[in-house]
């Protein structure tokens, strides 16, 4: 594993892990704001849907809204992989998806 010196230098010491749980008072405003911004995401992907085909929904670039909004949805759902147990899976899928969410936000 992971190792550091001790505090006079002469050997080392296991560098302890520290991460978020599910249960901590430091992950559960990233959660709520997370679970807020997909609902709104997912609300106005909803009502772009239901006004696919109006003038002001296809003045505003259909396509280009619909990428803009699934990497608005990838950045909000990544907070929950952030906060996940890490194991090989959720940390590819973390590496994946924030820079596919960006990308996507970006490209748009």
């Amino acid at each position: 594993g992971h190792m550091r010196p001790t505090p006079n230098h002469t050997g080392c010491r296991p560098t302890p892990v520290v991460r978020l749980t599910w249960s901590s008072p430091w992950a559960a405003l990233p959660l709520l704001l997370a679970v807020l911004g997909i609902m709104a995401t997912t609300t106005i992907i909803a009502t772009f849907m239901r006004h696919n085909d109006t003038p002001i929904v296809r003045a505003s670039g259909r396509e280009l809204s619909y990428v803009l909004l699934t990497g608005i949805f990838l950045i909000y759902a990544i907070t929950f992989l952030m906060v996940a147990e890490p194991c090989a899976a959720v940390c590819a899928s973390r590496r994946l998806l924030l820079g596919l969410g960006t990308t996507l936000s970006y490209s748009a």
